[in-house]
């Protein structure tokens, strides 16, 4: 009976053992796992990589935009100060005209963009493939702020609003949206302008 219950024993003490070995193998990497974690820390690190290199492209284009503010200026006056400036692009063809501020992601706060027209008509604007809203300046021949169109939404679609100048206008000058409240420019003001 002692010879039965020694021999239990030493069974119970395998079974332990190999319970135990079989749980430490049941944890150890197959080469399977290796591979899938593997080839996951490669994903993650392209993905990493990646984003990194859009993020510098990104600034890389923003400081570009800075760099080449443009060298001409509108200045708008009211009565009681010495005026508001933006440097801007000018808009002077019916090609620069149709393109206008499209496709552009970010516009500086102190630049936008001077249409200039040939003949003093109600304009007619919209925003297609133009990717930031933007506050829309229309200005008369003798230089007077006839209309502003505040907060000009964009759009992607072939069927986007028309905004009208109401009166007519020689020049438009674009800018961020919210520039005109800011700065405190209204109707009734005047600009200057120096190309």
């Amino acid at each position: 009976m002692i010879m039965d219950e020694e021999k239990l024993k030493k069974v119970k003490e395998i079974d332990e053992k190999k319970t135990e070995e079989a749980i430490k193998a049941s944890k150890r990497m197959t080469p399977e796992k290796k591979k899938s974690i593997y080839r996951f820390v490669i994903v993650l690190f392209a993905v990493f990589v990646v984003s990194v290199i859009m993020v510098m492209l990104y600034q890389q284009s923003v400081q570009e935009t800075l760099l080449e503010r443009p060298s001409s200026t509108v200045t708008f006056f009211s009565h009681r100060d010495e005026g508001t400036t933006v440097y801007v692009e000018i808009a002077a063809t019916g090609s620069e005209h149709a393109k206008g501020l499209m496709n552009r992601s970010y516009l500086p706060p102190d630049q936008g963009m001077l249409f200039i027209f040939q003949d003093e008509i109600v304009r007619d604007f919209w925003m297609w493939n133009t990717l930031i809203p933007l506050d829309m300046i229309f200005v008369s021949a003798d230089k007077e702020i006839v209309y502003i169109r505040d907060g000009a939404q964009p759009c992607l679609t072939n069927s986007c609003p028309h905004y009208s100048s109401m009166y007519p206008a020689k020049y438009v000058v674009e800018v961020n949206a919210g520039y005109c409240k800011q700065n405190q420019v209204y109707e009734g003001q005047y600009i200057e302008v120096n190309v």
